[in-house]
Parts: C-alpha cells; structure tokens; sequence
C-alpha cells in the first residue's frame, strides 16, 4: 500500500510539475491593442496579433513541438526510470507509465506553445522577435536548432552524473548553517560524513 501511494504521489507531482508553467498562473495574454484610429485599419495591422504571429513563426523556427517534446522526452524518460526503479515496479508497469507520460507531454505540447507564444509576444516587441526569427531562420540558427536534442540528451546526463555531488555539497553546506549530528536530512540524501 505505501508503495503505491508514494508512486501515486509521485506522478502526481510530476505532472504538476510538468504542467506548473502552463498552469500555475493565468496565461499570459497579448498587450491590448491600442485604441483603433477612425480609419479602416485592417486586422493585420494590430500590433498585438502581429507580434503574435511572430512569436508563433520563432517558436516555429526554434523547433517548436519536437524539440519541446524530445527535450520533455529526455527529461521524463530519466525520471520514470528513477520512479520505476523506487517503486519496484515490473517490466510492463514500467512501460506503461513510460507511455503514459510520453502521451500527455505530445498531448500538452500544442497548449504549452500556444502559452509560451503569448508571453514572447507580451515581452518583447515586434522588432525584437523579427530579429530573433531571422536568426533562427539563418544558418547559425538552424544549426542550432539541429543539434539542440542532442545537446539537450547530453545535458540532462551530465546534470544526472552530477546529481550525486550536488547533494553532498548542499548537504555540507546546510551542516555549516546547522547541526547535523545525529540528524537524518532525508531518505534520498546521504548523510554527512
């Protein structure tokens, strides 16, 4: 029982987490227009919904939905395998909790982008995102969205390789600040020596 209520726990934490920042705050929205002038403006020509277009054209040429996925990808399948590995969970279960997280991030990837087009288009203007769309339509920019999976697999790894010494220098770090002697930080963490 406390195996599946500590799995439960954990995704559920980790599909809040993941979904934090399309849905911890209201979604951002493009700056209100300005007030229309007595001439027959065409609806292009709102700044608002120009700079959106831009904003989505960037994200677009930034590798839009499958970087986001094969970086979320990346991100989840390292940690279903800490999960699973935890909760003792067999093959099949594994497998299916693998899936489960990989269908809801493609699902979640389209309102994701659609919130993260609105908060580029609310903070930087239309200039702004012209010239990061020509960068990432050039050829350094593409390069870069070419090889940002792999650098994003790589990263993640060394951000894992790296885990174990974080924890033991923040662990010696909060020792300074308080006692620790015959004190447990907590079941993941190793004890100072």
């Amino acid at each position: 029982m406390h195996r599946r209520t500590s799995l439960a726990v954990v995704v559920a934490a980790t599909m809040i987490a993941g979904a934090s920042g399309a849905q911890a705050q209201t979604p951002a929205q493009p700056p209100a227009p300005a007030p229309a002038a007595a001439s027959s403006a065409s609806p292009q020509a709102d700044p608002a919904l120009e700079r959106l277009g831009l904003a989505k054209r960037l994200l677009d040429d930034m590798g839009g939905a499958a970087n986001m996925t094969s970086a979320l990808n990346t991100i989840m399948s390292a940690y279903a395998a800490q999960v699973t590995s935890q909760a003792n969970l067999p093959a099949d279960r594994a497998e299916a909790l693998r899936q489960a997280m990989s269908e809801s991030l493609a699902a979640m990837t389209p309102r994701v982008l659609d919130e993260v087009a609105r908060v580029y288009a609310q903070d930087f203007d239309a200039a702004q995102l012209a010239d990061m769309t020509a960068f990432y339509e050039g050829p350094t920019g593409r390069a870069l969205v070419a090889k940002l999976p792999q650098i994003t697999q790589q990263s993640v790894m060394i951000g894992g390789r790296l885990m174990p010494e974080m924890q033991q220098e923040m662990i010696r770090r909060y020792c300074q600040k308080v006692s620790c002697a015959n004190t447990r930080i907590g079941p993941s963490l190793p004890q100072p020596g």
